[in-house]
């Protein structure tokens, strides 16, 4: 009888092994993300109050497809979807699904709604809530007042949004922020327009970055004390001076005025020593 033992195990093991791998096509990325989906673009909105204990929010990606398929793997953790909205080459809106498929990680599979190729757009509407433990859009306060900022690094941006949270992704974004009237919104780069939206609150659009990976993504909002500081004038890497100011909890602007005066220097010396002027 012990002759059929190897052979029996063998061949369980066997099947085992062929039922994994055949599975392995579908199962979640928990490293990496492949790269036959790239974005291309993000135009990320945020309606965030630092007094209350959630947000919400909208991403939409654009995203090059290099094979046909009927879903992608996205970074995303924390995050209660409501609504996905595809929209395919042809312009043709489809109804997709958002399916937490590594909890731990942070991977989520978008189903598509349909086998697609080429350029496409996903567009998730999403809740989640400020976050305590300082990752991705999280809340503090000073002296008894909330504010809340970003800190996307190194992995962090999928507690603030879903998208491909990875360095290697270097895409432009567009940033909107709606929050309460009497508070203040930074972002990457410099506003561009503010609108009123309902009693109470303010949109603020902030003009187009350059490429970024997620983890540079940054935005805040609070009553903050914003201080003008003086421009960094031009060198020879840069033919524009650049606008310049500090942005402090709520009294404790003063501060800002020695930092501010000793930033010329110290970018001119970061361009010199890189040879290329910073954006």
């Amino acid at each position: 009888m012990r002759r059929f033992v190897r052979p029996l195990v063998l061949t369980a093991l066997a099947a085992c092994c062929g039922a994994a791998l055949a599975a392995g096509t579908d199962a979640a990325p928990l490293g990496h993300l492949p790269t036959w989906a790239q974005p291309e673009s993000y135009k990320l909105s945020f309606k965030v109050d630092p007094k209350q204990e959630n947000y919400s929010g909208s991403t939409t990606i654009r995203v090059k497809l290099a094979q046909a398929s009927d879903f992608i793997w996205l970074h995303g953790k924390d995050l209660k979807v409501s609504k996905v909205t595809v929209t395919d080459a042809a312009g043709k809106k489809h109804e997709g699904k958002y399916t937490v498929a590594a909890e731990k990680e942070g991977v989520a599979k978008v189903d598509l709604g349909a086998k697609l190729d080429g350029e496409i757009t996903v567009a998730i509407d999403f809740t989640a809530p400020l976050n305590k433990q300082l990752q991705g859009l999280y809340k503090v306060s000073h002296e008894g007042i909330p504010y809340a900022m970003t800190q996307m690094e190194p992995v962090s941006a999928r507690y603030a949004f879903p998208g491909f949270d990875e360095p290697s992704f270097k895409v432009p974004f567009d940033i909107s922020l709606t929050i309460p009237s009497d508070d203040q919104g930074v972002a990457n780069t410099a506003q561009v327009k503010e609108e009123k939206a309902g009693a109470g609150w303010k949109t603020l659009t902030f003009s187009t970055t350059k490429p970024l990976p997620t983890y540079l993504v940054a935005f805040a909002v609070g009553p903050w004390d914003v201080v003008k500081g003086p421009d960094i004038t031009p060198t020879q890497y840069r033919s524009t001076a650049t606008p310049l100011r500090g942005i402090a909890a709520k009294g404790e602007g003063h501060r800002m005025q020695h930092v501010l005066g000793e930033t010329n220097s110290i970018i001119h010396t970061l361009e010199d020593y890189y040879g290329f002027g910073y954006p």
